[in-house]
């Protein structure tokens, strides 16, 4: 009687010991899990974006320049091939240099232009390598909200060049004259309208990425935008004092 009473005692003992490793055990299970986690939102799915992104898979030549380096070297094949490059940089050096002068010389409204063309292609090509290196082919409107907000930071900022230097005469035409007066505020309303398409654009699972997008954009514009717009203004109130045609002739 005694032995099976001791006998059970250390059975219920020995069971109680397991019971206890395996609670301990799955602690620790528990804690290795959740070590390195870091507290989300509600919004577990969320995308994260790429750690090393690269563009290098875009970048392609133009077949005019594959067609160039090929007859380029045919040409130069002569010449040792250090002197080859020289060669080549020196010809396009002097190209672009006449290039420049004839540009200079057609006045100050063409310079601007040409400035206003160089920034809508730079940001074509910025706004390019975020779409493709974030692989968000995806995110809706992307793109088409990247272009209204340029369009709406030029017409804001190029609106305040033509209001200051040609406002007298804008304000002579009954259909001009309404976006004189309020140009500020028809300003603040197309970004205020940009910013709400892009909250509709939202996607749950896509938040972080395209915020970082927007961000991106923004950046974007505040270089590319702000610089262009200064360089326009400096050609406009003649700061550069250079014998060319871009100097405002004398009135006095």
């Amino acid at each position: 009687m005694s032995s099976s009473l001791t006998s059970d005692t250390s059975n219920l003992y020995q069971r109680n010991i397991e019971r206890d490793l395996n609670t301990k055990a799955t602690r620790l299970l528990k804690k290795e899990n959740t070590a390195g986690a870091v507290p989300t939102t509600e919004d577990d799915e969320m995308e994260p974006l790429p750690s090393q992104p690269s563009g290098a898979n875009i970048i392609v030549e133009h077949p005019t320049i594959q067609t160039f380096t090929r007859y380029s070297d045919q040409l130069l094949s002569g010449f040792d091939p250090r002197w080859r490059n020289w060669i080549i940089r020196g010809i396009f050096s002097f190209i672009m240099i006449i290039g420049f002068v004839k540009l200079i010389n057609m006045g100050a409204h063409v310079v601007s232009l040409v400035i206003l063309l160089i920034q809508i292609k730079c940001f074509q090509e910025i706004i390019n390598i975020g779409y493709v290196v974030y692989k968000s082919h995806n995110l809706p409107w992307f793109r088409t909200l990247s272009w209204y907000f340029l369009f709406t930071s030029n017409y804001w900022l190029y609106g305040e060049s033509l209001i200051h230097h040609f406002g007298f005469l804008m304000n002579k035409n009954n259909f001009l004259q309404p976006l004189v007066t309020y140009h500020r505020m028809i300003a603040f309303l197309l970004y205020t309208s940009g910013f709400v398409g892009f909250v509709l654009s939202l996607k749950k699972t896509y938040y972080l990425k395209q915020f970082t997008l927007f961000g991106y954009t923004h950046i974007t514009l505040m270089i590319l935008v702000t610089t262009s717009h200064q360089m326009i203004q400096n050609i406009c109130e003649g700061i550069f004092k250079l014998n060319i045609k871009i100097r405002k002739k004398k009135t006095y």
